[in-house]
């Protein structure tokens, strides 16, 4: 794919060069066309790029989560397939859709497809795509557990990165238009940061203990200056 400065910022361009150079590795790992994968890493990236809802929940998302992955190789099961979930697990994304997953799955499915990936590792991808639903899986799902660490990693992360996230997604739904402040403060804070201070408290946040010894105390405080932020709003 050539990225054109033009349409992208400066840090975008970083990024989706990296993320382009990972995305013909995971196909090609995973048998399928590579010379294909450019016109589908295209579609890729206009999607992560596209509507109001992409603050967060955007290219510099999957990177970071690939980072993750990239660190902890050693968890995973099947890491091109693992790879492979990541990329396509927002691929549909509207705040406050209760089918994201879903959606995102059954698209991301016909990309793989257009790309000659076998349906068994199609379905191993559609199964860590929904498991970003509840971000719940079995105790001997590897690649589940580490995709749920990937996309939680951004709680353990520097003080200034957490703030941005947490104002990204404040502006994924509030400013928006889609929710009142009071509504988002009280579904924010009951149904995700009390429950995830709870988890630190009982070490299951991260379920991998080896992420998880890194990312808790940075963790804790990070939601807990979130709570404070957002009473204050």
């Amino acid at each position: 794919m050539s990225v054109e400065s033009k349409r992208f910022n400066p840090e975008e361009v970083e990024v989706a060069r990296r993320l382009n150079v990972e995305w013909k590795k995971t196909i090609g790992d995973l048998g399928g066309n590579v010379e294909k994968s450019g016109a589908v890493f295209k579609k890729i990236v206009e999607a992560y790029r596209s509507g109001d809802g992409r603050v967060y929940h955007n290219l510099f998302h999957i990177d970071r989560m690939l980072g993750v992955v990239n660190k902890f190789p050693h968890l995973a099961a099947d890491l091109p397939v693992l790879k492979a979930a990541i990329f396509g697990h927002d691929i549909v994304y509207v705040p406050g859709s209760q089918t994201n997953e879903r959606d995102s799955a059954d698209l991301f499915g016909g990309m793989l497809r257009e790309l000659e990936i076998d349906e068994d590792r199609i379905s191993k991808s559609d199964e860590l795509i929904m498991v970003t639903e509840k971000h719940i899986t079995r105790e001997d799902d590897r690649d589940g557990r580490l995709i749920i660490d990937a996309d939680f990693d951004i709680l353990g992360s520097d003080g200034d990165v957490y703030r941005n996230y947490s104002q990204g997604i404040y502006t994924e739904y509030v400013l928006s238009g889609r929710v009142s402040v009071d509504d988002f403060k009280s579904g924010r804070t009951n149904g995700y940061l009390n429950p995830w201070l709870e988890s630190i408290e009982n070490n299951s946040l991260y379920l991998n203990p080896e992420i998880g010894e890194v990312l808790n105390p940075q963790a804790e405080k990070n939601i807990l200056f979130e709570k404070e932020w957002l009473a204050s709003l």
